[in-house]
């Protein structure tokens, strides 16, 4: 665990501090462009939040992305978390259908109004695909 934790942390990119006052095992600040760690956490849950927050440093990339938004990016962070815990045979739960869902929501905040329709459409469409496809995990329309 020991060496795919110092691999993984070799791919943040900003200062790393710790912190054991946040309530979870990492923490990316955007806006000081820091990762906070919490010392008090260990073993798997400490490295899969370390692997998101991780991806969150890359998607922000040093600031170097203006559209950069915690919520927006947060289905993705998500996703390549879950990835990489595989990857080193970590255990950690897959991203939830809610994280997809608010993220689609800040979407089409975004968008506004005019696209609303389309992606209101769009997104039953899909609930119904994926109640469809996965019956026990029920999809919930906007």
């Amino acid at each position: 665990m020991t060496e795919a934790l110092k691999t993984l942390l070799n791919y943040c990119v900003v200062p790393l501090v710790t912190d054991e006052s946040i309530p979870l095992p990492a923490i990316y600040d955007p806006n000081q462009m820091k990762m906070a760690v919490n010392p008090n956490y260990g073993g798997t849950e400490a490295f899969a939040g370390i692997a998101i927050e991780i991806a969150h440093v890359r998607f922000h990339a040093k600031g170097y992305n203006q559209n950069y938004s915690r919520e927006d990016y947060e289905l993705d962070a998500q996703s390549v978390g879950y990835m990489i815990c595989h990857r080193f045979g970590v255990p950690c739960e897959a991203p939830t259908y809610q994280i997809w869902q608010r993220s689609m929501t800040g979407l089409t905040r975004k968008i506004g109004v005019r696209h609303s329709v389309r992606f209101r459409t769009w997104h039953r469409r899909s609930a119904a695909a994926l109640n469809a496809q996965f019956p026990h995990r029920r999809a919930q329309e906007i």
